[in-house]
């Protein structure tokens, strides 16, 4: 499975590391320092990398108050049989988004 993963902080480097040797992984960062510390993947910096990249599902791991940003910022690159999921609490808006994105979800707290 191609994987997506948002934000290279320390849940994002964790599930790289876990999810990078059975899948094809990259980590989406707008940051370009973060990306130094992630390995086994594809560091992406810009949408199109995204787009060609075609994942099949985005784990977004930015922090809770950037989630739904983050989001935003890379709907349009995805195919739109793309799995979207998060990390972060449902409390957060993010019921109402997902309801509303066109995506087919998940969502899940650690």
């Amino acid at each position: 499975m191609r994987i997506l993963i948002l934000g290279a902080g320390k849940m994002g480097s964790f599930f790289t590391d876990v999810l990078s040797f059975q899948h094809e992984t990259a980590v989406f960062d707008v940051n370009p320092h973060q990306l130094r510390f992630v390995y086994n993947t594809y560091r992406f910096t810009t949408l199109d990398e995204i787009k060609e990249f075609e994942p099949e599902l985005v784990i977004n791991a930015a922090t809770v108050k950037y989630t739904l940003e983050a989001f935003r910022q890379v709907l349009p690159a995805l195919p739109k049989d793309c799995i979207i999921s998060d990390i972060a609490s449902v409390k957060t808006g993010l019921k109402k988004f997902y309801e509303e994105s066109g995506f087919r979800y998940v969502s899940t707290h650690p």
